[in-house]
């Protein structure tokens, strides 16, 4: 049986690329077997080990990407790990998750990052091409790049329902983008898709099977 590795990255004639070929990047994911999954729901864990479970790329909900020296990261962010930031304390009343939980349901949260891998300054600075000038990225990023990001849930595509791009000024060399889609209808597969026009650097896709995201820890609540 496959265990925790990563796929090859398949290269499909779609999408468009800086060097005139037209490119898809198609990312598959680890298999899980169902025993492994089945035992995530068993983990009950406190606020701090959550936010770690999370990020251990291990686990399967953090992806990346690199793509012509542009590196995109995507992160699946259960209930459970936002109300864990947001709350940011390690002893959560069930009061209160129960409250923040409900504030959540009804959408379908991820983080979506890109960062330029050879320079340590802002990202919207680095310019392989004349396509946009700096201002004409800040604008894309802010106003403009929600329309060139969906779900694909079978044979239907869901819009990118809210968006916010967090602007560091430099302070971090990624951009971060806060990323949700209205709930999710019952499928065995979803893929986030990115159409880059900020880059030039084609279709980028992430695939996460629904297993994976539904089967989650419990959080430690007091």
């Amino acid at each position: 049986m496959k265990n925790w590795f990563l796929y090859t990255i398949i290269l499909m004639m779609i999408g468009c690329h800086p060097s005139g070929k037209e490119v898809e990047f198609v990312f598959e994911v680890p298999e899980f077997s169902k025993e492994k999954l089945d035992a995530r729901t068993k983990l009950v864990l406190s606020p701090s080990l959550y936010l770690d479970w999370v990020n251990d790329r291990g686990n399967g909900l953090c992806r990346s990407k690199e793509v012509s020296q542009v590196l995109y990261n995507l992160k699946f962010k259960p209930f459970e790990y936002i109300i864990c930031q947001e709350l940011g304390k390690e002893n959560i009343t069930s009061k209160e998750f129960k409250e923040n939980y409900s504030e959540l349901t009804g959408m379908t949260y991820f983080n979506f990052q890109i960062q330029v891998t050879d320079q340590s300054n802002e990202f919207l600075k680095y310019a392989p091409t004349n396509r946009m000038s700096y201002q004409e990225r800040v604008m894309y990023c802010s106003f403009q790049m929600q329309n060139d990001i969906k779900l694909v849930v079978g044979l239907d595509s869901l819009p990118c329902s809210m968006y916010h791009f967090e602007r560091t000024y430099g302070i971090t060399p990624y951009g971060n983008f806060i990323i949700g889609f209205q709930e999710l209808p019952i499928a065995p597969e979803y893929t986030f898709v990115f159409s880059d026009n900020l880059f030039a650097n084609g279709i980028i896709k992430f695939s996460f099977k629904r297993e994976l995201l539904t089967n989650v820890p419990k959080l430690k609540t007091t």
